[in-house]
């Protein structure tokens, strides 16, 4: 079958490139006009991501990649390009989608800022780049489009830069931005001198790193999958490069949720994903990504239970499920990775919708919404957070565990640890969210009528997350041997996601005092389990609840220490300069 839609994958990015443009020449003049282009305009590149889709999955080895010269210097010569492949086209299909509910949900939240046109221009940029990020066929486009997102980024971390604390804010992602940008350019130049003919594309990547084809030494080989291991730690806010996630001060909701679910944090690991025959050439730099990823995810999911406030727990829900990411690239389990990417994504956002129906921005009416609807599309990306069957979350931590146990059985228990905690902090949000919507419809507070547009995103988002999280499915899609995950992981997956989400509800009627108020007969059940959480998990709790705060205090003092010793260099350079 021929690649009919395929071939116009570049239409795709470059949609929201146009309408970015577009929207900086008309500036504050058409508020209106351009909100409305940018919309349109990402309704279109998801329409052509649907149609990619639609010809990938009906033929066989139906990919496509098209580039074009940049320039030639003697015999070496640097091309740019984009790659149709089966992993790309499904990340092409979420991204687009999440772009467009993001401006949608943006021209509602920002509607009463008066820049809500600049501000759609922006995460338009910011679409472009982590889309262009997806279909790069070569490092180079990937590095183009990596500047694109680090501006983007910087641009809407800034947007409301009167507000204390947004120059802090947008300091301390600089700084960590350069940190990956500096790490994969030296990675890019490392291949580009001991490729053959300085081939970058990732097709001929692959073909040296899997076939060894090349006199590249062994520590040369280690080297550049080190660099590309700290490139991603530092975009996607790893472990040690987490401190930004959790302190993006006041910049605007929809930004932070398309930091988080769709274009930054992702980001390090699309790029992993990408360049996964460099990485693999290095065992030790593997193990080392298992490991980072282990203490990521550990360090995430113990800071997030103990937060009291969705909005707080949003950046180390963010560390956590990244560290699971990197804990599946590290342990081959590719699919697995790709499926929780996608889940994540989309569970996130979904959470972030639902908090802010309850949180508009400053000077716009408190929304109401039906309170079943934002209880169980808010419920159910948490609980596909927490592993919970059938949800996409329970198979991708399937096969990350099962690829963990069959690399070494501390690193299983470490996994399994830390999808525990990201139970209970799933159970916790549902608790709090439960909380937000009984004080939002409390008596006396102003009240008003969610737009149907934001309703729709919310089931749309719900609808898609209970759908396509089936068994087998994507996993023979993206040609991996389903076989070889026998599932013997299963029940302890969910006795730690079950123990999780009843410490995370249990806790959180404890301490509201309402847990047995109203009953005046008590199941013989309810009262073991609940002698079972007074003598082990109020224990647990509490040391919980100190790792927690341990680390957060941590994470503070650093993150005051980071821009005074930036300031401090930086004047040291200038009066040596002087």
């Amino acid at each position: 079958m021929s690649t009919i839609y395929a071939q116009y994958a570049w239409v795709v990015p470059l949609l929201p490139l146009v309408a970015f443009i577009f929207v900086m020449t008309l500036g504050r003049a058409a508020e209106g006009l351009a909100v409305w282009t940018a919309i349109v305009a990402s309704v279109g590149s998801l329409m052509l991501s649907l149609c990619i889709m639609q010809e990938q999955l009906m033929g066989a080895n139906n990919e496509f990649s098209g580039k074009f010269t940049w320039f030639k210097v003697g015999s070496v010569q640097v091309s740019l390009g984009i790659e149709v492949t089966q992993l790309t086209t499904l990340l092409l299909c979420v991204i687009s989608l999440l772009h467009v509910c993001g401006l949608i949900y943006s021209a509602s939240y920002m509607s009463r800022d008066g820049r809500a046109g600049l501000f759609c221009g922006y995460m338009s940029l910011l679409g472009c780049a982590m889309i262009g990020l997806v279909l790069a066929a070569d490092m180079l486009t990937l590095f183009a489009c990596w500047q694109l997102l680090g501006l983007a980024s910087v641009l809407l971390a800034g947007f409301w830069h009167e507000r204390n604390g947004a120059k802090e804010t947008v300091l301390r992602l600089y700084i960590f931005a350069v940190v990956g940008d500096l790490a994969l350019l030296l990675a890019i130049l490392l291949l580009f001198w001991y490729m053959p003919e300085h081939a970058l594309d990732f097709a001929s990547i692959q073909n040296v790193f899997e076939g060894q084809a090349t006199n590249m030494a062994k520590w040369i080989t280690a080297l550049i999958s080190a660099l590309l291991l700290i490139a991603a730690a530092a975009k996607s806010g790893l472990f040690p490069f987490h401190l930004w996630l959790q302190h993006l001060g006041p910049v605007p909701l929809p930004a932070k949720a398309a930091m988080f679910c769709m274009a930054l944090a992702p980001a390090g690991i699309v790029m992993l994903l990408r360049a996964m025959a460099a990485l693999q050439a290095s065992p030790l730099i593997m193990e080392t990504a298992a490991w980072l990823g282990a203490a990521s995810a550990l360090i995430g999911a113990a800071a997030a239970a103990m937060q009291h406030k969705l909005a707080r727990m949003a950046g180390y829900v963010a560390v956590s499920q990244l560290g699971l990411m990197l804990l599946g690239v590290g342990t081959y389990a590719t699919s697995g990775t790709v499926y929780l990417l996608i889940g994540y994504s989309l569970a996130g956002f979904l959470m972030v919708l639902g908090y802010g129906v309850l949180h508009p921005a400053a000077g716009e009416a408190r929304r109401r919404s039906p309170r079943s609807l934002t209880r169980w599309v808010t419920a159910i990306g948490a609980l596909s957070l927490a592993g919970v069957p059938p949800l996409p979350g329970f198979w991708a931590y399937q096969q990350l565990l099962q690829a963990a146990l069959s690399t070494h059985v501390l690193l299983f228990a470490a996994a399994l640890a830390a999808l525990a905690g990201t139970a209970f902090y799933a159970g916790r949000a549902i608790v709090l969210l439960s909380d937000e919507l009984h004080r939002a419809e409390a008596p006396g507070r102003a009240q008003g009528i969610v737009p149907a547009a934001l309703a729709l995103l919310l089931v749309l988002l719900a609808a898609i997350e209970l759908i396509w999280g089936k068994q087998g499915g994507l996993f023979r899609w993206l040609q991996v041997d389903v076989a070889s995950y026998d599932g013997s992981v299963w029940l302890p997956l969910l006795l730690s996601s079950g123990c999780g989400l009843y410490l995370a509800v249990h806790n959180g009627r404890s301490l509201s005092r309402e847990a047995h108020t109203n009953s005046s007969i008590v199941s013989w059940a309810d009262a073991v389990l609940d002698g079972a959480f007074r003598r082990f998990g109020a224990k647990l709790m509490a040391g919980l609840d100190k790792v927690g705060h341990w680390l957060q205090r941590l994470d503070e003092r650093m993150m005051e220490a980071l821009p005074s010793l930036m300031v401090d260099v930086w004047e040291r350079r200038g009066r040596r300069r002087k």
